[in-house]
């Protein structure tokens, strides 16, 4: 449960004040340089994207958190690893191997890494309906500034930078007492 007052465990990160994009009110949490997650305190009648979670959200949110932080921190390795680390590992059902196969080898292969350098700004939202008590999802429409470069931090072909809304589905689950994600998927319905 969280520390310190705030929704989301301070173990996640430092709170911040403020970050580019987001002007609701909220808990804004650093989990890495350039990756942070909004937690809504309020509804934003000038954003249909912003939804304050319900108490019992909280420990599918830090799962949430934790594996988007794991991916994002060894996507954005210079060389990328392509084998799930540690962090991805524990994070994620099926020990990451799916974005390995999906994300990190094809970009390994390219000789490319995640460049965060314009961040990405999560923002998850658990619905309310598909849920049980062993399965719920999270819609993220994601402020993403993120993209692929070259390993010497030129943009490949064809790739532009800028902050755009991505729209991802989480699955989560509830697998030996712990919340943990089942599948991320890229998913037009997450941003409204």
């Amino acid at each position: 449960m969280a520390n310190g007052g705030g929704f989301l465990p301070e173990e996640l990160g430092p709170r911040v004040d403020s970050v580019p994009g987001v002007n609701s009110a909220g808990e804004i949490t650093q989990l890495l340089d350039g990756v942070w997650i909004f937690v809504a305190t309020e509804p934003d009648p000038a954003d249909a994207n912003v939804v304050p979670p319900l108490p019992e959200d909280a420990e599918i949110l830090a799962a949430y958190a934790e594996a988007q932080g794991a991916y994002h921190e060894q996507a954005s390795q210079s060389p990328l690893d392509p084998q799930p680390g540690e962090a991805m590992q524990a994070s994620f059902a099926d020990a990451g191997q799916r974005l390995a196969d999906n994300v990190l080898i094809p970009e390994r292969e390219a000789g490319r890494h995640l460049d965060l350098s314009d961040g990405i700004v999560l923002r998850p939202v658990v619905v309310a309906d598909p849920r049980s008590e062993t399965e719920a999802f999270i819609f993220d429409c994601q402020l993403d500034g993120t993209v692929f470069v070259n390993e010497d931090g030129s943009l490949p072909e064809g790739t532009t930078r800028g902050v755009r809304e991505f729209p991802q589905i989480a699955s989560v689950i509830l697998q030996d007492g712990e919340w943990i994600v089942d599948r991320l998927t890229r998913d037009e319905r997450a941003c409204v």
